[in-house]
């Protein structure tokens, strides 16, 4: 009897394999990471998430802000890790306004922030370079309701038009600056 068995086993060995192989294949296309979303404007481009979307796929229709969170700036792009409305998650806009003559980025910057300073709390600055642009970073937690939330705002000029790169979540956890990262490291002008 184990002769018999040994050549039934023998013989369906190999359909037992392709079986095997074609799950594993199968299951590494279901864990491999699809590849990013990118967007496109005139000016500029970044890529994000591919488990993003941004805030006209969530809602269904186009809702952007003409004073971004009271900062008095154009909102052209939110995109987030949110899935469903009224859930959580993590928000990446970009906003701009006209660098007003005779000022400069610094100047606006923190006047911007002395406008709205009653609402923001643990704040703190930083100067950075994005892929090679000079870029003033504002750090800061703000109330949106009950909950506090962070975010981290990163201003950038180019030929005259100030660009505010704003990344807010209710906590900056390592997966979320890991997203932040990404797409602040995809970020370019045109």
């Amino acid at each position: 009897m184990s002769q018999f068995h040994s050549v039934l086993s023998s013989k369906k060995r190999p359909a037992f394999m392709i079986l095997i192989v074609a799950f594993i294949t199968g299951s590494c296309q279901l864990f491999t990471p699809s590849s990013p979303h990118h967007y496109d404007h005139p000016v500029f481009s970044f890529d994000y998430p591919s488990d993003w979307q941004t805030m006209e796929e969530l809602w269904g229709f186009t809702q952007s802000d003409d004073n971004y969170y009271g900062l008095g700036f154009q909102e052209i792009i939110m995109v987030t890790s949110a899935q469903k409305k009224g859930k959580f998650g993590a928000y990446f806009a970009v906003a701009v306004k006209a660098l007003p003559e005779g000022e400069t980025v610094e100047t606006v910057f923190h006047q911007t922030y002395s406008q709205v300073k009653d609402g923001i709390r643990e704040e703190s600055e930083t100067t950075a370079n994005l892929n090679g642009i000079p870029a003033l970073v504002k750090n800061y937690e703000r109330a949106s309701g009950e909950p506090w939330w962070q975010f981290q705002d990163v201003w950038l000029e180019k030929e005259g038009t100030i660009y505010l790169l704003s990344f807010h979540c209710l906590s900056l956890g390592e997966q979320y600056q890991e997203n932040l990262d990404f797409i602040l490291n995809s970020f370019s002008f045109k």
